[in-house]
């Protein structure tokens, strides 16, 4: 997507109360520098690359994949 003026994101949140379909635990949250446990939501979105301030830390490949199947869930793939 480097052509493209936004970038596909993945909501994070720190919050277990409530799981909704899509949801997806991060198991190496702390490995991907997150200060607690996070679990990526089933909230797609774009945004426009300019408004990313930083990048906070990178996914394992584990998480990586696990998000990319909750991904494929939600859209239907």
């Amino acid at each position: 997507h480097d052509s493209r003026v936004d970038a596909v994101m993945i909501a994070l949140s720190s919050q277990p109360e409530r799981e909704y379909f899509g949801d997806c635990h991060l198991e190496d949250w702390q490995a991907a520098g997150l200060v607690q446990p996070t679990k990526a939501k089933g909230v797609i979105a774009t945004i426009i690359c300019t408004d990313i301030a930083r990048q906070l830390g990178s996914l394992s490949s584990r998480d990586f994949a696990r998000v990319q199947g909750s991904v494929q869930e939600i859209v239907g793939l």
